[in-house]
């Protein structure tokens, strides 16, 4: 499991990309629930979030491996995701944020919160999206799993990369 998620080389079959893709996307989603449940405690260990980014950058070049492309090229996923979870960030925020975001930014711009009223301010606002912006999120990553799935070919014969995978 640990080379699964924490070694590039190789190579990893759609199944096997889409069964990782699913664990590092359910992990996401329960800490998003913890949020919901105990937001002090997430707040705490948000920096465990950070630490999933290098499990699905391995997944993505052993996938990309398994069709015969360098990893590099899963640049243009996270491209893919970066702009979807834009998009839905800022449905997020039109349809449940009720623009507290531009608002608090733009008091924060003209000086106008103490510290604590800037807490108290992104704490309320947090709450107001956490469980629309956890769906989405959910869905933004499931959809980039799935088309970038679909779009990278398989190559069924060893190639430099590796034999191929056996699942």
């Amino acid at each position: 499991m640990s080379t699964l998620f924490f070694d590039p080389k190789g190579r990893l079959s759609s199944a096997g990309f889409i069964r990782a893709g699913y664990i590092l996307i359910l992990i996401g989603v329960a800490f998003q629930i913890l949020a919901m449940v105990n937001f002090e405690l997430a707040q705490r260990l948000n920096f465990i979030s950070y630490l999933l980014i290098y499990p699905w950058v391995v997944i993505w070049i052993k996938r990309l491996h398994n069709g015969g492309q360098a990893g590099h090229k899963f640049l243009a996923f996270l491209l893919l995701y970066t702009v979807l979870s834009v998009a839905g960030f800022m449905i997020v925020e039109f349809m449940f944020g009720k623009g507290m975001f531009w608002q608090i930014a733009y008091d924060i711009n003209m000086g106008k919160l103490t510290e604590s009223e800037l807490e108290q301010k992104m704490t309320e606002w947090v709450k107001l999206i956490l469980l629309p912006s956890t769906i989405v999120s959910t869905l933004v990553s499931l959809a980039t799993l799935h088309i970038g799935d679909k779009v990278i070919p398989i190559d069924p014969d060893a190639n430099k990369y590796g034999p191929a995978p056996k699942d």
